[in-house]
């Protein structure tokens, strides 16, 4: 009988473990995340694609925050490579380069971005 609590709570404990992986995932998908940016210059880049139904309101959600000319738009279809270099995995995708060169990445709308810079 003994046996059987020490599996239980071995099998419960890698529950806890997979369960903390994935928050912590999902945690980190979730916020933005410092990496170089892949040469890109300083600024304010939009990530899209012309299948994405997102992108269309991050498109005007950049232009109502930061408008028009504030941020450049980069499409998968016109520039895939890029997406590669960046490791864009999701778009809309806002990506802000540093004058140093590192970027921060901000994955869906860009909202939270947005109330970073205009608090």
């Amino acid at each position: 009988m003994g046996e059987i609590w020490v599996r239980l709570l071995l099998v419960a404990g890698a529950l806890v473990v997979v369960a903390l992986v994935i928050s912590l995932t999902r945690r980190r998908r979730r916020s933005g995340r410092l990496f170089d940016g892949a040469g890109l210059r300083p600024g304010v880049y939009l990530f899209t694609s012309a299948t994405c139904a997102d992108c269309v309101a991050a498109r005007a959600r950049l232009a109502e925050g930061l408008g028009v000319s504030g941020f450049a738009e980069i499409e998968w279809e016109k520039d895939p490579d890029l997406f590669t270099q960046v490791g864009i995995e999701l778009v809309p995708s806002t990506v802000v380069v540093t004058p140093d060169g590192t970027a921060t990445r901000y994955p869906g709308i860009p909202d939270r971005l947005l109330e970073r810079l205009n608090p």
